[in-house]
């Protein structure tokens, strides 16, 4: 289990250094993984909700619209 591709920038000053906020998202798959699944849900033209439940569906992760944008400006390893 990867692990989410979010907390893998730069040093946070944040008092939550474990990234966890009470909340299961699920297990996080590998950010090219999540990255490529995005953008197949965009190419069929599918609004917001839909993708999250193919995110949800597929891959058994629950995240909100705005972890979508993040998701995709993570840059690549």
């Amino acid at each position: 289990m990867p692990g989410n591709p979010l907390l893998k920038r730069e040093a946070s000053s944040s008092n939550n250094t474990s990234g966890k906020n009470g909340m299961d998202n699920g297990a996080w798959p590998e950010a090219d993984v999540l990255k490529h699944a995005l953008y197949e849900y965009a190419a069929e033209r599918l609004p917001l909700e839909r993708r999250l439940g193919r995110l949800k569906d597929e891959h058994g992760l629950q995240i909100g619209t705005q972890s979508i944008f993040e998701v995709l400006t993570v840059p690549d390893t």
